[in-house]
């Protein structure tokens, strides 16, 4: 019966159809594509002299206005189709069912159902679904196709799209939304966007982990970073040279806090290298002056300070100027490329009992138990715990002394001290 319609149809009529079809099919592309694609990318260098990426940045900026006349364009041949394209369909039909003996009532309904609904069909499959699917995967290469004709579309309708888009601000501003302007991407995001770009291979597992390293390197302070002081080689003003040289001589460190009457208070830096080079008798007068770092300081503003003073070494102090802790150019490079091999070993306050237990210290960084046993969902708590000893105290209040706290699987359990105070902790790998 269908090729019985199509044979005696119209052939205008049905270029017609078929021109609407495709005509919808564009305003659809158009409005996908316009969507999907972003600043950065018509921002590119390779579009930078492109005329038509000017026309989808701008188009871009004012979504208000294309998605007007996108819809505009889309609500205008939806009703041509649905009544010249259904009529059409009907009419050749309704002949067929009259002439096999269909009253003329039930004929004429079921030639508008039967018409409308083809049409439709064919509208939402190859004027819908079909473009805006094509769109998704190349929204670059479409934006940069539609531009012109949609900005020229856009200008002819102007009238129009100005009171559609005045409209629905106004009805937007009577609804208790908050416009945000442009899209702002959070870290939740990128990092979204990072796993994203894993899963389908774009970047290898190390590449992921540096970028997701970087993003953190905002978060990080001189108190995240630092070695803690009970862990630091301090030496006192009063020693003399031959008992400094035979202390240095055992310690493979570059920098040596000094200080007087107490480890608390530090006066100055003996360098290594400074001191073997000198012989002087008096090294006291040698020492460098200690740069003091906050410890609420970011890590980027600590790497600016060692450029502008040109050092690569730090005291860390709390509020009140007491000492806490050292840190180096190496302490902030490995905020973001992770451990950095070193003479410098925390062996003593950290290391593995067997393949699955590892042993840590309280004041062990989480950033570096993450980082040593590859614990990424570690990240997470990092911004509320500084330490494993800080990440125990908060995640046990409902854990007696001597149970284990589990998190994603691994186990920590206190061994000295207590939930409250602990002062090493048993790590058990699943």
């Amino acid at each position: 019966m269908f090729i019985a319609i199509v044979t005696n149809h119209n052939q205008m009529a049905i270029l017609v159809i078929i021109l609407l079809i495709i005509l919808n099919g564009y305003f659809s592309l158009a409005e996908i594509a316009l969507v999907s694609v972003t600043d950065s990318e018509m921002s590119d260098e390779n579009f930078k002299n492109n005329p038509k990426a000017a026309q989808v940045l701008k188009l871009i900026k004012n979504p208000d206005e294309f998605l007007s006349a996108v819809q505009v364009g889309i609500t205008l041949l939806g009703l041509v189709e649905g009544i010249y394209g259904g009529n059409i369909v009907a009419k050749e039909l309704e002949i067929s069912l009259v002439e096999i003996g269909v009253s003329d009532f039930a004929a004429h309904v079921s030639s508008l159902i039967v018409g409308i609904g083809l049409i439709t069909y064919l509208t939402i499959v190859f004027g819908e679904l079909l473009p805006k699917s094509i769109a998704l995967q190349i929204p670059v290469r479409i934006s940069l196709a539609i531009a012109p004709s949609l900005s020229l579309f856009s200008k002819i309708i102007y009238p129009f799209i100005k009171l559609l888009t005045v409209s629905s601000r106004y009805l937007l501003s009577l609804l208790p939304i908050q416009s945000q302007g442009s899209k702002k991407y959070t870290e939740k995001d990128l990092r979204r966007v990072l796993s994203a770009a894993y899963k389908q291979g774009i970047l290898e597992k190390q590449q992921l982990w540096l970028h997701q390293n970087v993003i953190t390197f905002k978060n990080l302070t001189a108190k995240r970073i630092m070695k803690p002081a009970r862990i630091v080689a301090a030496v006192p003003v009063i020693w003399d040279r031959q008992v400094l040289k035979e202390f240095i001589e055992k310690r493979p460190y570059s920098y040596f806090p000094v200080f007087t009457e107490h480890e608390d208070n530090i006066t100055g830096i003996v360098s290594t290298k400074i001191f073997l080079l000198n012989d002087e008798q008096d090294w006291q007068k040698t020492t460098l002056e200690a740069c003091s770092i906050p410890a609420d300081m970011a890590a980027r503003d600590i790497f600016s300070i060692f450029k502008e003073k040109r050092v690569d070494f730090g005291i860390v102090r709390d509020p009140a100027g007491r000492y806490l802790g050292i840190i180096a150019m190496q302490d902030i490079m490995e905020g973001i490329f992770g451990d950095i091999p070193e003479l410098e070993e925390y062996s003593d306050y950290f290391y593995s009992k067997s393949e699955k237990v590892w042993i840590a210290e309280g004041f062990m960084h989480l950033q570096r138990i993450r980082n040593t046993l590859s614990l990424p969902w570690l990240r997470d708590y990092e911004g509320k715990y500084l330490s494993l000893a800080e990440l125990i105290t908060g995640e046990t209040a409902n854990v007696k002394d001597g149970d284990p706290l589990v998190l994603n699987r691994v186990s920590f359990r206190v061994i000295a001290g207590t939930n409250q105070d602990p002062e090493k902790v048993s790590i058990t790998l699943p």
